[in-house]
C-alpha cells in the first residue's frame, strides 16, 4: 500500500534528490571503487531557489484504488399511504409514488503529497457489497496535491420510489412504507502529478583518503530515465515519452487520496396487513424496492 511508503505532504526537492542520488548510485556508484563522491543535481539547485524548470502537464490525475468500504447508517421514511379493499375479492391496488429529496456528501482530501501545487477533480464508479447485494455508486471527489485540507462537495438528488402495483386481499387494509439506509463509503485514490524535463546530474569524485578532487562525471538526464533506473515507488518512468529534439521525458509522481461518500441505499417497500373492520396487524413482510435518482 502506498500509505505505507510516504509521510503526509512532502518536500518535493528533498524527494526528488532521493531520486537523483538513487539513479547515480545504481549506475556509476559501483565503480568507483568506493572512493568519496558529491552529487549535483541542477532540478534540485533550482527547486531549492524556488523555480521549477520542468513542465506539469495537465492537472492531478485521480483514480481509486480497489473497493471501499461500507457502513450503514440509519433508516430514512420516504412515504407511506394506506391501501383499502372493501370488496369481497382480492384486488390489485397501485400506490401513489414516493419522493424525498436527500443531501448526500462527499469530503475528501490528500493523505500523502507533494508541495507542487497541482490539483484536480475526478467522478468515478465504486462498488461494494451491502447484504451480499453488488451496489454501484458515483462518487465526486477534489484533490490538492499540496494541502491536506479536507474538501467537502454537497449534491441533493430527488429519491423516488415509483407507484407499486400491491395485491390487497379481501376486506382488508395494506399499510405501505418506503424506507432506505442512509449509510457511507470510504475509500482511497491514487494520486498522479504529470512531469516533463529533464537534468544535469554531476558527480564529482575525490580521494578516498587525500580528499583531493579527482575528476566529475556529467549526465542530462531525461526525467522517464532518472524515474526508471532510479527506481522509487513515489516516482514512475512513462514509457515512449522520450523526446529527442528536447531531451526530454515524463515521469509521475505519486501519492494517496482518501475519501467518504454518504449514499442512500436498500430501499425497501414496507407492507403491514390489517383486516378492514379490526385492530391488529394480521401480517407484515418488506420486499426491495426499484428507486429513481434525480439529480
Amino acid at each position: 500500500m502506498f500509505t505505507e511508503v510516504f509521510n503526509v505532504i512532502q518536500d518535493f526537492s528533498e524527494e526528488y534528490l532521493k531520486l537523483v542520488e538513487s539513479y547515480c548510485k545504481k549506475l556509476v556508484v559501483e565503480s568507483l571503487d568506493f572512493k568519496k563522491f558529491t552529487i549535483q543535481s541542477q532540478v534540485y539547485n533550482d527547486l531549492k531557489e524556488g523555480k521549477n524548470n520542468f513542465e506539469i502537464i495537465g492537472a492531478l490525475g485521480i483514480e481509486p484504488i480497489g473497493n471501499p468500504i461500507f457502513n450503514s447508517g440509519e433508516t430514512i421514511y420516504v412515504g407511506s399511504t394506506v391501501l383499502t379493499n372493501e370488496t369481497n375479492m382480492d384486488q390489485k391496488i397501485r400506490t401513489e409514488s414516493f419522493s424525498k429529496d436527500e443531501s448526500l456528501i462527499t469530503t475528501s482530501k490528500t493523505t500523502d503529497g507533494f508541495k507542487l501545487g497541482i490539483k484536480g477533480g475526478a467522478k468515478f464508479s465504486v462498488r461494494f457489497f451491502e447484504n451480499g447485494v453488488e451496489i454501484y455508486t458515483e462518487v465526486s471527489t477534489e484533490y490538492n496535491f499540496s494541502s491536506e485540507k479536507t474538501t467537502t462537495i454537497s449534491q441533493t438528488q430527488r429519491l423516488t420510489v415509483p407507484s407499486q402495483e400491491i395485491l390487497v386481499p379481501a376486506k382488508s387494509k395494506i399499510q405501505v412504507t418506503a424506507i432506505f439506509n442512509r449509510g457511507f463509503c470510504t475509500g482511497q485514490v491514487l494520486l498522479k502529478g504529470l512531469l516533463r524535463g529533464k537534468d544535469k546530474v554531476n558527480i564529482c569524485v575525490y580521494d578516498k583518503y587525500s580528499g583531493k578532487l579527482q575528476y566529475c562525471l556529467g549526465d542530462l538526464v531525461p526525467f522517464d530515465r532518472l524515474a526508471q533506473e532510479g527506481n522509487l515507488p513515489q516516482f514512475k518512468s512513462v514509457p515512449n515519452s522520450f523526446n529527442k529534439e528536447t531531451n526530454t521525458g515524463e515521469m509521475e509522481i505519486l501519492g494517496v487520496g482518501e475519501y467518504t461518500s454518504s449514499l442512500a441505499t436498500n430501499f425497501i417497500i414496507n407492507l403491514k396487513q390489517f383486516h378492514s373492520k379490526e385492530r391488529g396487524i394480521c401480517k407484515s413482510c418488506n420486499y426491495p424496492a426499484k428507486t429513481i435518482f434525480i439529480s
